[in-house]
C-alpha cells in the first residue's frame, strides 16, 4: 500500500474536466493524470496501463471515480467533459 500511496502523489492544481482530458498519455512529453472522487492523481509511472495502448486508457485525463467504483471500463461510465463534475449521489446511496 505505501508503495501505491508513493505513486499516486496528487498533484497541487485544480483542474476543470477539460483541462484534466489535456494528460490522457497521448502527448509523451506531459504527465498523465486521473481524477478520482475530485482528487487529480500523476499515474505517469504507469503509462503503459492509462496510456493509450493501456487497458484503462479511457480514465487517462478524467474523472475515474463512476468506472472504478462500478468495475466499468467503457466510455459510457465517463463524464461529459463539459458536463458538471459527477456527484455520484446514487453510488453513495449503494455504499460504494
Amino acid at each position: 500500500m505505501d508503495k501505491v500511496r508513493r505513486q499516486a502523489v496528487a498533484t497541487k492544481r485544480t483542474f476543470t474536466p477539460r483541462e484534466l482530458s489535456e494528460f490522457n498519455g497521448k502527448d509523451e512529453s506531459t504527465p498523465v493524470y486521473l481524477a478520482i472522487r475530485g482528487i487529480v492523481y500523476d499515474v505517469s509511472k504507469s503509462r503503459h496501463m492509462y496510456g493509450p495502448q493501456g487497458p484503462y486508457c479511457n480514465f487517462a485525463g478524467r474523472d475515474a471515480s463512476r468506472g472504478l467504483a462500478l468495475s466499468a471500463f467503457d466510455e459510457s461510465v465517463l463524464t461529459d467533459l463539459d458536463a458538471p463534475i459527477d456527484p455520484l449521489e446514487e453510488l453513495e446511496n449503494l455504499g460504494l
